[in-house]
């Protein structure tokens, strides 16, 4: 009985988030993400994986790109207070 490639494309999806774990943690550490606004972006970027995966032809290079493009539009209220550490005040 095949489920039409389902569990082998969730195995497929699986080994490329543990093989990109370090270097998905150093991005959102480097973007400053906090761990409740990352793991729905990633949530969201598995998710579309599963559905497109026959369609993405380097899913390394289209999870990085992806969660890339949903850092550049944050909501303004998550950056809503100022790092004490930036502000200058003379």
């Amino acid at each position: 009985m095949s489920d039409g490639g389902g569990s082998q494309r969730w195995l497929e999806v699986r080994a490329l988030m543990s093989r990109l774990e370090s270097e998905i943690i150093v991005f959102f550490e480097e973007h400053g993400t906090r761990p409740e606004v990352a793991a729905p972006l990633l949530e969201e970027a598995v998710t579309l994986m599963l559905f497109r995966w026959g369609e993405i032809s380097n899913p390394e290079a289209w999870l990085m790109e992806f969660l890339e493009a949903r850092l550049r539009r944050p909501p303004r209220n998550e950056q809503s207070e100022p790092d004490p550490a930036e502000t200058t005040e003379t």
